[in-house]
């Protein structure tokens, strides 16, 4: 979590520190305290096995809450004496749990506390403690968790009900739309929420019908994986002709799909191949999905997880590159399985991506270069801007289908 100045340790002006604050004291330019990192808060167990957490065998509200800081310096760190608070116990000055004596943390190791139970697993080289008053006392509701050192000085100020009820807080993936939009000041979250790292979103696999994408894989990831090669070219050529090279190593499909720019690429693939969209909630169907410019059918304290992609080798994707921002002037997708003729238009249409539902009907009776030629979309309801009035934009999505029925054709 990416949290403003006031709520990051004290003292940290190490080159190598994740968190810092440059007003904190300092001798000679080194810190008075090293860099710890907040890297992980529990504060609500899921319901089931998920939530048993402490690996004890049972799921416990209170237990199974967690706390993980790890030192992100080049050197140890003693954190005997530390110790943690919840609002409550904080007013009343009685600590949830004091770190024992003897606790040093070697450079990169974390230290997690439980709020109780029996602690069982594999914490990788972690030191791992449960709470010395037996629980955390962590509440999504009006809660705030603070950390101080051995000499009762503040260094973490970690408010849990910003992070779950407020409005202004933003996910952060790649961060190709919200840092630019951020910079323009046109958008002031008070909590980014980076989810980059989370290596649960980040995976490529196949079964035997779908190509399965984890939401924070980037675009470079889609383009040059071999599962999506092998069973998805089209999909993965798609990846490759986004951006420059620095957007798609940090941009994610995840990030794109969820924003639904109306000239984005992976909309486009989505509808085209009729993927369906998994999320922290529900799974939906790409044709329910996207809604208007900007705009899909996520709810407030939703985020996907996966898109799903079904397996059409007959597929192809065209588009007329914007040659600056590579974002697509007009980009059309066009698939042929057995059951069904699916073709989606990006970066023309005035509510954003949508199928071509016409085109669909005329290539399911005819499949042939000269039907997709014969079938033209009329410009009312596709965007007029400074790139090309509505009438340009038209006849680039005709050239572009066409393009695109010409290489499933030929088996290109």
């Amino acid at each position: 979590v990416i949290t403003p100045p006031t709520n990051t340790i004290l003292g940290c002006t190490d080159a190598n520190a994740v968190n810092y604050n440059s007003d904190a004291n300092s001798d000679n330019g080194c810190c008075k305290y090293e860099s710890l990192l907040l890297n992980e808060v529990l504060y609500d167990p899921p319901a089931g096995t998920d939530g048993d957490a402490n690996g004890d065998g049972t799921r416990d509200a209170n237990e199974d809450e967690f706390v993980e800081l790890v030192n992100v310096s080049n050197s140890n760190l003693d954190i005997s004496g530390y110790e943690f608070y919840d609002n409550t116990n904080l007013n009343q000055g009685m600590p949830n749990h004091v770190v024992p004596q003897g606790t040093v943390l070697s450079s990169k190791q974390a230290y997690v506390v439980f709020g109780g139970g029996t602690v069982n697993g594999d914490f990788g080289n972690a030191i791992v403690h449960t709470a010395s008053a037996a629980v955390l006392n962590l509440n999504n509701a009006s809660d705030t968790l603070t950390i101080k050192n051995d000499i009762g000085e503040i260094l973490i100020v970690f408010d849990i009900e910003a992070l779950s009820n407020n409005p202004e807080a933003k996910i952060l993936a790649g961060g190709m739309t919200l840092i630019p939009t951020m910079k323009q000041r046109l958008a002031s979250p008070e909590q980014l929420i980076d989810i980059r790292q989370v290596n649960e979103l980040k995976f490529i696999k196949s079964d035997s019908n779908n190509v399965i994408i984890g939401s924070v894989s980037n675009h470079y990831d889609v383009s040059s994986s071999d599962i999506v090669r092998e069973n998805l070219p089209s999909l993965s050529k798609l990846a490759e002709g986004i951006g420059d090279p620095h957007v798609r190593n940090m941009g994610t499909i995840g990030g794109s799909i969820t924003n639904n720019d109306p000239t984005a690429d992976y909309p486009a693939a989505c509808l085209g191949l009729g993927a369906t969209i998994k999320t922290n909630k529900r799974e939906i169907s790409a044709d329910e999905f996207f809604v208007d410019l900007f705009e899909t059918i996520l709810e407030e304290d939703e985020i996907i997880t996966q898109v799903s992609f079904p397996i059409i080798k007959n597929s192809c994707y065209m588009k007329f590159p914007n040659p600056a921002s590579r974002y697509a002037m007009a980009g059309v997708f066009v698939s042929k399985s057995d059951s069904e003729v699916r073709v989606a238009v990006t970066g023309a249409g005035e509510n954003g991506v949508f199928r071509w539902k016409e085109m669909e009907d005329a290539l399911t009776s005819n499949w042939s270069s000269s039907t997709a030629e014969s079938i033209k979309l009329s410009p009312d309801g596709v965007m007029s801007d400074i790139h090309g009035n509505s009438d340009y934009r038209a006849n680039l999505v005709n050239i572009m289908a066409l393009r695109a029925v010409e290489n499933l054709s030929n088996g290109s």
